[in-house]
């Protein structure tokens, strides 16, 4: 969808990972928009709930609700350049980013949204793969600094009455779970600075 395509990313850059959960016994569902489908993967392995047609939504609560974990995109943009590099994630909170619903709005307060890249994804399957398996070790001064970084923002919506009126308070930018993967780390150094 046009007004929020950044939620929308190229299904191929998720192929990789598909095949690497597939490989390690998993079955890949996928929910989300229709006509994104990525071809090649064996039906017993591989579902594509959105293009079966007319499907009760509440298909995607389920899966949800039973599946051993999920790769997603951020539901507000994380990976914002404002120049020809990439913003650390306080400059994306301070300059109230997350907020920004609209593709179009997006680019005419003069950002770009980037895709992760399909290497970026597979090293988060890796890490959630290492997760599963019980060899994955949390790294508990970046959790610190990330939820410190979100703890400050929910602050921000909860003195804001205008973010409040507009619910963003919903959406727990401090909650106590949940990792920054490695890999953003990695791409980008610096980004909890």
């Amino acid at each position: 969808m046009t007004y929020h395509a950044y939620r929308t990313p190229k299904v191929e850059t998720y192929q990789p990972s598909i095949r690497r959960l597939i490989e390690a016994g998993y079955r890949v569902i996928r929910i989300g928009e229709p006509g994104l489908d990525t071809m090649g993967f064996p039906p017993d392995a591989y579902v594509n709930f959105p293009d079966w047609g007319e499907v009760d939504r509440a298909v995607d609560l389920f899966v949800l609700a039973r599946n051993a974990f999920g790769l997603a995109q951020n539901s507000g943009p994380i990976w914002v350049a404002g120049s020809a590099e990439p913003m650390r994630y306080r400059q994306i909170l301070d300059a109230g980013i997350p907020a920004i619903l609209f593709s179009d709005k997006i680019a005419e307060a003069g950002y770009e949204v980037r895709d992760t890249s399909p290497d970026e994804l597979l090293a988060a399957t890796e890490e959630m793969l290492d997760c599963m398996a019980g060899t994955w070790q949390r790294d508990v001064e970046t959790d610190t600094a990330f939820r410190a970084l979100r703890a400050e923002y929910e602050a921000r919506i909860a003195a804001d009455p205008d973010m409040q009126a507009s619910n963003f308070a919903f959406y727990g930018y401090a909650h106590p779970f949940g990792s920054i993967a490695r890999v953003t780390l990695k791409a980008q150094p610096g980004f909890l600075d």
